[in-house]
């Protein structure tokens, strides 16, 4: 099999997500989004101060969950090739069905 092209490999599905319907509605709310969860994430130390926090609590607090948040994301990508390599032997779930077994009941 030869290799895909660079347009085919990256440049075509860009190409075919931009020219989706209400793309740039999702764009556009994505950015407001973004912009007001930066301006919250610049006010929570002073926040945190006001209630009477010390920055060494404060920091160890966001460092702890920082680490377990990495954690939490890594697990989800082995686990996803963990499904992956199953699927591809072969194994247990490999022939997974379209849709729940409750809604075919019908």
């Amino acid at each position: 099999m030869a290799p895909l092209l660079l347009w085919e490999q990256y440049v075509a599905p860009l190409k075919r997500l931009f020219l989706k319907p209400n793309f740039s509605t999702a764009v556009i709310f994505i950015i407001f989004f973004k912009v007001g969860e930066a301006m919250l994430v610049a006010m929570a130390n002073p926040f945190w101060i006001d209630r009477g926090f010390t920055p060494g609590e404060i920091g160890f607090v966001v460092g702890t969950l920082g680490t377990l948040g990495v954690g939490l994301v890594l697990a989800c990508f082995l686990g996803g090739a963990r499904i992956a390599r199953r699927m591809r032997a072969g194994g247990h779930g490999s022939r997974a069905r379209t849709e729940p077994e409750w809604l075919s009941r019908q």
